[in-house]
């Protein structure tokens, strides 16, 4: 049952128009965007046969021709998550709205089912009825608010769905199972980029930032030897 004395819901805003992405076109953009950082690091970052005008006159001889040196060459596109800043669009600046909050434990059925009950109340209020109504929980809220939602018909229109962090933690969880024993993992210790402990937790998902610098810089490596 729901809670007997909810707290009273303040003033929200009502927003007649949202501006969404279509889902058809996000992953191919995604794509397109990721393969061009990798095609334009990767030969950005060949290396550059330095001009006899760059060699100092004391350092030339007369083997100059066949003993030319290469240097790195300098890259001027930045790192994968800078490139996506510079790319992408700047937000419009969001109005933030204070949702209503229970006075209750949020782990108890009635909390979960009164927060349910009252979303679905906002949303009616602002988009009309027979809308589904998105909510994203936490791992731990989110199964017992699964199995409320199946034991109930009053709550079909919700779209429950784990949060970001938990999805990322998922899919970094994933791909280490993937790749652990491939190799990939030692090579991380053997170049001294990563320590053992370290290596352990990417692969476990438990280091978000770790886990996705670590991936994102081993696709670059095995793109450009590819």
């Amino acid at each position: 049952m729901e809670c007997p004395n909810p707290c009273p819901k303040p003033a929200n805003p009502v927003f007649p128009t949202f501006g969404l992405f279509d889902a058809s076109e996000l992953p191919i953009t995604v794509s397109l965007q990721d393969f061009s950082w990798l095609l334009a690091r990767n030969f950005s970052n060949q290396p550059r046969v330095r001009d006899e005008d760059e060699i100092p006159q004391g350092e030339r001889d007369e083997n100059f021709q066949a003993e030319r040196e290469e240097c790195p060459g300098r890259t001027g596109i930045p790192v994968w998550s800078a490139y996506n800043s510079l790319i992408g669009d700047p937000m419009e600046v969001t109005k933030v709205g204070t949702p209503p909050l229970l006075a209750a434990p949020a782990h108890e059925w009635p909390t979960l089912l009164t927060i349910l009950m009252q979303a679905q109340n906002i949303n009616t209020s602002v988009v009309g009825s027979g809308r589904k109504t998105v909510i994203s929980l936490d791992v731990g809220l989110y199964q017992p608010a699964k199995k409320l939602q199946m034991a109930r018909n009053d709550v079909q229109h919700h779209i429950l769905r784990p949060g970001e962090l938990h999805i990322v933690m998922a899919q970094l969880r994933t791909i280490g199972a993937f790749i652990e024993d491939s190799g990939l993992d030692m090579c991380w210790v053997e170049a001294d980029i990563y320590g053992p402990a370290t290596v352990k937790q990417i692969l476990e998902g438990n280091h978000v930032r770790r886990g996705e610098a670590a991936h994102v810089a081993t696709l670059q490596a095995l793109f450009a030897l590819y």
